[in-house]
C-alpha cells in the first residue's frame, strides 16, 4: 500500500511540474522567448502529463476503482498513451543499440 502512495505522490509531482512548465511557456511567450526552450518545456509537460496518466491508470486497476468519465473515451485514451509510452521505450532501446536499420536487418 505504501508503494501505491509513493506512485501516488509521484504522479502528482509530475502533474505540479507539468503545470510549472505551462507557466514558463507562458512567460517565455509573453516575452517572445527562444523557440528552443519552448519546445524543451513543452515536450517536459507532455512528459510529465502522461506519465502521470499511466501512473494513475495503473493504480485505478489494480485498486479496480472507476476512473472519472468512466463511459467516455478517458480509459481508452489512457490505454493509449501508456502503448504510447512502450513504444517509445522500445524506440529509444532500438535507437541506442545502432537504430531501427539493425533491427530491420535482424528481422527475418
Amino acid at each position: 500500500m505504501s508503494d501505491d502512495l509513493e506512485r501516488l505522490q509521484g504522479a502528482e509531482l509530475k502533474l505540479l511540474s507539468a503545470l510549472q512548465a505551462t507557466h514558463q511557456v507562458v512567460e517565455l511567450l509573453s516575452a517572445g522567448g527562444p523557440q528552443q526552450e519552448l519546445n524543451r518545456l513543452c515536450s517536459a509537460f507532455l512528459s510529465d502529463v502522461q506519465d502521470s496518466q499511466v501512473t494513475l491508470l495503473q493504480l485505478a486497476d489494480k485498486h479496480q476503482a472507476p476512473l472519472p468519465l468512466q463511459h467516455s473515451d478517458y480509459l481508452q485514451r489512457l490505454q493509449l498513451l501508456a502503448a504510447q509510452k512502450e513504444v517509445e521505450a522500445v524506440e529509444a532501446q532500438l535507437a541506442a543499440s545502432g537504430g531501427p536499420g539493425v533491427a530491420a536487418e535482424q528481422q527475418p
